[in-house]
């Protein structure tokens, strides 16, 4: 996956996010599914395929420091991952 990265020397990363464990995604889905914020239309694309089969997800742009191996955020699009328990 390309990433979007602050500059040059900077170890954070910046993506879309999906998380989604229900059992009922498509199969070319995995549980946890990034992409580059460049992705945005495929990202938007899938969101509407989940939407139209009732699939519950979470949809986020997270940044994560590769350095420390630490999420420094989370913006959620969507958060209905946790229905899937």
């Amino acid at each position: 996956m390309e990433t979007y990265q602050l500059n040059q020397d900077s170890a954070i990363q910046i993506y879309y996010l999906f998380r989604c464990d229900d059992k009922n995604r498509p199969s070319k889905m995995g549980s946890d599914d990034s992409y580059s914020l460049s992705q945005h239309n495929e990202v938007y694309a899938l969101k509407d395929e989940l939407d139209k089969l009732g699939i519950n997800y979470d949809l986020l742009i997270e940044r994560f420091d590769s350095d420390d191996d630490d999420v420094l955020s989370n913006d959620y699009i969507v958060g209905n991952n946790h229905k899937n328990n």
